[in-house]
């Protein structure tokens, strides 16, 4: 059987998909190796502002003070931290970040 030419053709078919794949894959490695500092300085800023307003911040927030171009890299992250058990949050909710662990 040609794996190769089955993913490519699932690629091509479904691009949205491979991407879900693919950042899935992305996170499960870095929990590998601890956080990458791209997520240490999101779950930092993450405690520093709930600490100073009490309240988490937004994803506007996280994307202008940590110098993201978009909102999306930012979700990607909060993905990340996610899955690896520092955060969690309710779906489709402003300001529902909730640290668990701290690194």
């Amino acid at each position: 059987m040609n794996y190769e030419a089955e993913a490519a053709e699932l690629i091509r078919t479904l691009p949205g998909l491979a991407r879900e794949v693919a950042r899935q894959m992305n996170c499960r490695a870095a929990h590998q190796v601890g956080l990458t500092p791209a997520m240490r300085n999101l779950l930092d800023f993450i405690v520093r502002f709930i600490d100073d307003w009490d309240i988490p911040p937004t994803y506007s927030e996280m994307r202008d003070n940590l110098g993201y171009n978009s909102k999306s890299s930012v979700h990607r992250q909060v993905l990340c931290l996610e899955e690896r058990g520092y955060i969690r949050r309710l779906p489709n909710r402003n300001r529902s970040i909730a640290v668990i662990a701290r690194p």
